[in-house]
């Protein structure tokens, strides 16, 4: 049998062939076993004779029976998922039900990754009673924490439940910051929520600073609540200071409580100063605010100067 072959080949190396001198004077060859010395490793038995290793063994079963080694072995048994790997797809009783067993191994750290997994789906339930079974609320995989995959799935009640429960509110990954995620996603009730529990607000990524986001998304109120979160008014990113973004934006309001929370009134971008653009929008409560706060009235740019702006603007 072609499937025996290698048994053989084993057999010879066991074995050596003497040449002993028969009766008609002619050789006749012998085999004759080799002995090996005691050898007491796991592939010897306790008189030092060596055993067939596994693979060797199979095959010889194998060929016993008729069976070459060509022949397909039967497959392996299909995969069985835990308890923990179906949370994510439950329902809520089915979750509960899982949840209860308290015989799960690792129970409290596998669950971090059923968590992350949980909201990905945007299973809220499953998620909460994860959280109240003792979840991670800082769990993190290759997507990021779950706190910033909360807010990116526009899950705001339940990225509030993750702060209520430790979340750290500082955490950053691919997307950015949580707050600057937050902000960008509109949530100012989960910004405000950031703020309170210790985010920074003058953190940067690579859409800006949250102030200057906050800004260019129209989001009044969480600019506002970021300058009383002390958020630097001077912020400038790509697409310049925080006040000129907020006077380009029309946001005059926001634009005189950045005077009034220390910004500098005469900025400049490449739009121009933060007088002559007041100037040429035509707000001229930010235009008195810049010149009461010490902004230079003899500034100009390539639109020309804060005189002749005016003027045009009069009439």
């Amino acid at each position: 049998m072609p499937g025996c072959l290698p048994l053989f080949v084993r057999w010879l190396k066991g074995n050596h062939l003497t040449r002993e001198t028969s009766s008609d004077g002619g050789f006749q060859e012998t085999p004759t076993t080799i002995r090996h010395s005691p050898d007491l490793s796991p592939h010897s038995n306790r008189n030092g004779e060596r055993e067939l290793d596994a693979p060797a063994a199979t095959l010889n079963a194998h060929c016993a029976d008729g069976v070459t080694a060509d022949d397909e072995l039967p497959p392996p048994p299909p995969y069985q998922a835990t308890p923990l790997e179906t949370l994510p797809y439950g329902d809520e009783i089915e979750t509960e039900a899982i949840l209860e067993q308290s015989a799960i191994p690792d129970k409290k750290c596998n669950l971090g990754s059923a968590l992350l997994e949980a909201i990905r789906e945007g299973h809220i339930d499953s998620s909460v009673k994860m959280l109240r079974e003792g979840a991670d609320p800082d769990a993190k995989d290759s997507y990021g924490f779950a706190l910033t995959q909360a807010i990116r799935g526009g899950y705001d009640l339940l990225a509030t439940g993750l702060l209520q429960r430790g979340a750290d509110p500082n955490v950053k990954d691919s997307y950015g910051f949580a707050l600057t995620q937050a902000i960008r996603g509109g949530y100012d009730l989960l910004a405000v929520g950031l703020l309170q529990r210790g985010a920074d607000p003058n953190v940067k990524d690579s859409y800006g600073f949250a102030l200057t986001q906050a800004i260019r998304g129209g989001y009044e109120d969480i600019a506002v609540k970021l300058l009383q979160a002390r958020a630097n008014p001077n912020a400038k990113d790509s697409y310049g200071f925080a006040l000129t973004q907020a006077i380009r934006g029309g946001y005059d309001l926001l634009a005189t409580g950045l005077l009034q929370r220390g910004a500098d009134p005469n900025v400049k971008d490449s739009y121009g100063f933060a007088l002559t653009q007041a100037i040429r929008g035509g707000y001229e409560k930010v235009v008195t605010e810049l010149l009461r706060r010490g902004a230079d009235p003899g500034v100009k740019d390539s639109y020309g100067s804060a005189l002749t702006l005016a003027k045009y603007q009069v009439g």
